[in-house]
């Protein structure tokens, strides 16, 4: 976390923290389950079907509702769910004269866009890509009605609806596309069936899901919105024995979110009362996971990736994590490193022939970790103590620690993780139960160092538009900076923050993945790496992941690699090497794509996979201008005054460019025919430069105003002029390597070798 961050969120830190669930969330015990699925032309973006399924026993009851209008009111939809109901005889009982239903669809805003205004019909909670919402209270003559509409897409975000229809045991019916029009016209009945089994299909998904949480820990998974959330509610309600620090209970003012508003409400909470030091710390030196390319280009040869089975759920059950009754000290040696686990501040210097550094720095503003040959890092002592092993050489700022005992290392977080790694073991791979299992063990992580900062986005235009104003002043207030900063919710953390956890387990994970990706990696991407085929992986890191149950899974063979950068990248098989059944995004007469990672491009794999093909035969970069088409959700669809679920083309084009997290070799190496070998920057200051030289090589900036003394440039010349190499000369000015190489092309002494003029030494 850097410091901006930290200072922004400091109360929050030192107040919230991680205890034990009280009482269980809210459950729904009479509310009834509706699946629903809109089928759309997508080409007029016109409505063709409403489509509605509610389950009796084990009896599906459906109805199909035309659209004439092409929109549905909110009061419109209930009717609609009224009608299905009573045909069903499902009819939820009321409780104080209210009856509750809850509206199932995978991504909800194809259910939102029916409604005249989203915003109105609904009070909309968007989560990612996601959309929960609350219709408005409709009464009738059997009671008042409450519909909640709950998005499947919320709870598994990256799962397509064919995945889940596959683990239900009901495979979609394929009819999705342009013809929808044609279909409903030529064979309505077609239509019928295809809406009716995606309606069927959430609605047991979300049945199955609810039910087997239900039974197994007590937790009515609708009184969460997103599936972390349900794993949060679990561990604190099940596992937690008691938080990371000591608390006491303080009555503290919150801002509370009550309709489109935020009012101070005054409670009495179980705040943070431990090491202030300890908390600030932690928070510090909690950084995400290691991606660095240490080669670039295209490389024929034998090669194989790798991947960390569940590596962080494992580096849970590696890693002592303390409790409320654990006794933290201020560190005074380095030596007090290898028997303490905690976190600190440190001064680094590497060996100048370490290839693969391992202590995270971070620069101010930007969003990503660097891994120099010296600096000040702000890291786990498990990092410490692996760049110990590797000669580094290291200055103890600030530190604190802990001696790990019995409960600090058989804790509440591990037994948590050892319970649903039993069930993802038990599991057969593509069910449900598999992913379900998977996704729980690693949702827990991130919400011990959630950050909140929501948006009032969509509740402003809601308001905007029931007190008479028309759509778009949303939009408006978006445009401004200023205006846009006001929407903006107070900064808050998650219910269970508990940094100290979060940071020694991410830093764990570091270290495992350091150590083993230093065994001869060309690229290292979170728990995965890429290398020669055969390398050997043994090492402190591999042997810790076997001793818990893990291990470095082989997930491709290729016969070539090709790397842009840390998350651009593919690998490639000879077309005749290819083999039966494996997954290929694209081929021509010699190399098949058999897996590529995209970040940064908006291109689909296989998209990406003819890109890169062209590219490789053209022995250039001639990456196509594509189209690419993105759905709006609630959020976007207001910023940009546009309908909601509609359909926006953009013209995109995917670039290769270097991230500069290390140094090229040959930075003038054509990437689609050669490969380079990289280097890490010996400082921040290095890595600056660097990327400083690489924008004025762009066009993008102007070069500074050369500052080296007029006696200096004399003095480098004439050494030059002698035969001393650009790397002596540096040295005995103390002039940086690029300046000399600068000074040297500008008088025309010779030509500058490709590792003599970089911006790094």
């Amino acid at each position: 976390m850097n410091e901006k961050e930290l200072e922004a969120l400091l109360g929050l830190l030192l107040s919230r923290t991680l205890t034990p669930l009280r009482r269980r969330p809210r459950a729904y015990p009479r509310t009834v389950l509706v699946g629903a699925s809109v089928k759309w032309d997508e080409e007029h973006s016109v409505p063709l079907l409403l489509q509605l399924v509610t389950l009796a026993g084990e009896h599906v009851h459906a109805q199909a509702f035309e659209l004439p209008g092409g929109q549905l009111t909110g009061e419109q939809l209930i009717d609609c769910l009224r009608e299905l109901l009573r045909q069903a005889d499902a009819v939820p009982p009321a409780r104080r004269g209210i009856r509750q239903v809850h509206v199932v669809v995978h991504e909800a805003s194809s259910l939102l866009a029916l409604f005249p205004s989203a915003v109105i019909e609904a009070r909309v909670e968007q989560v990612g890509k996601a959309h929960h919402g609350r219709l408005e209270r409709v009464k009738r003559e059997e009671g008042t009605w409450d519909v909640r509409l709950v998005d499947l897409a919320g709870y598994f975000p990256k799962i397509r609806l064919e995945e889940i229809a596959r683990t239900v045991g009901l495979p979609r019916l394929e009819t999705d596309g342009p013809h929808l029009t044609e279909l409903k016209r030529m064979d309505p009945v077609r239509l019928v069936a295809h809406a009716t089994r995606d309606a069927e299909v959430t609605l047991r998904a979300m049945l199955g899901f609810r039910a087997s949480v239900l039974n197994e820990w007590g937790i009515d998974m609708l009184g969460n919105r997103t599936l972390p959330s349900v794993a949060s509610s679990i561990f604190r309600l099940h596992f937690i024995r008691s938080g990371p620090a000591p608390v006491k209970k303080q009555k503290v003012t919150r801002k509370v979110k009550k309709g489109a508003m935020f009012r101070d409400e005054s409670r009495v909470e179980q705040v943070f009362n431990g090491d202030p030091n300890v908390r600030s710390m932690a928070c510090r030196a909690y950084w995400g996971a290691p991606s660095e390319a240490f080669r670039r280009g295209f490389q024929v040869g034998a090669f194989a990736e790798y991947d960390a089975v569940s590596l962080y759920p494992h580096a849970a059950l590696l890693q002592p994590l303390p409790h409320a009754g654990t006794r933290w000290i201020r560190l005074e040696s380095l030596a007090q490193v290898e028997e303490h686990e905690g976190f600190g501040i440190f001064n680094f210097i590497f060996p100048e022939d370490t290839r693969y550094p391992c202590l995270p720095v971070h620069r101010p503003g930007v969003h990503r970790l660097a891994f120099t040959l010296q600096g000040t890092t702000c890291c786990t002592l498990a990092e410490v103590r692996l760049a110990l092993r590797w000669g580094a050489k290291l200055e103890l700022v600030e530190a604190y620690g802990f001696k790990p005992g019995p409960r600090e290392i058989d804790h509440d977080v591990g037994r948590y993780m050892r319970h649903f790694l039993k069930q993802k073991a038990a599991a057969r791979k593509g069910t449900l139960e598999y992913a379900t299992a998977k996704l729980f063990a690693n949702a827990l992580l991130g919400k011990l160092a959630e950050r909140i900062r929501s948006s009032g986005l969509l509740d402003f235009e809601r308001e905007a538009q029931l007190h008479g104003f028309g759509p778009g002043l949303g939009a408006a207030i978006h445009g401004s900076p200023l205006l846009r900063a006001s929407l903006k919710g107070p900064p808050d953390v998650g219910s269970a923050f508990a940094p100290e956890w979060a940071t020694l387990v991410l830093g764990r994970a570091r270290a495992i993945m350091a150590d083993i990706t230093a065994r001869g990696a060309l690229l290292v991407s979170t728990d995965a790496i890429i290398c020669p085929e055969g390398l050997n992986l043994r090492c402190e890191g591999l042997d810790a992941l076997e001793s818990v149950g893990s291990s470095m899974r082989l997930e491709h063979q290729a016969d070539a690699v090709f790397i842009a950068r840390a998350r651009l990248y593919a690998l490639l098989r000879r077309v005749e090497n290819v083999g039966p059944g494996e997954t290929v995004l694209g081929q021509d007469d010699t190399w098949a794509v058999v897996r590529v990672a995209r970040q940064g491009t908006s291109e689909s794999e296989k998209d990406f996979a003819q890109t890169l093909l062209a590219c490789l035969r053209e022995g250039r970069d001639v990456a196509p201008k594509r189209i690419r088409t993105r759905r709006l959700t609630a959020e976007a669809a207001v910023r940009e005054h546009k309908p909601i679920h509609s359909l926006v083309e953009e013209e995109i084009r995917t670039g290769f460019s270097w991230d500069d997290k290390r140094r090229l070799l040959d930075r003038d190496s054509n990437l689609f025919t050669r490969n380079t070998d990289t280097a890490p920057y010996r400082s921040l200051a290095r890595l600056e430069a660097g990327e400083r030289q690489r924008r004025i090589r762009e066009g993008n900036a102007r070069p500074k105003k050369s500052r080296v003394p007029a006696h200096k440039v004399k003095k480098a010349l004439a050494l030059l002029h002698s035969g001393k190499s650009v790397r002596e000369v540096a040295r005995e000015l103390e002039l940086a390597r690029a300046t000399v190489g600068d000074i040297r092309k500008r008088a025309g002494v010779g030509t500058v070798q490709p590792d003599e003029g970089d911006a790094d030494a």
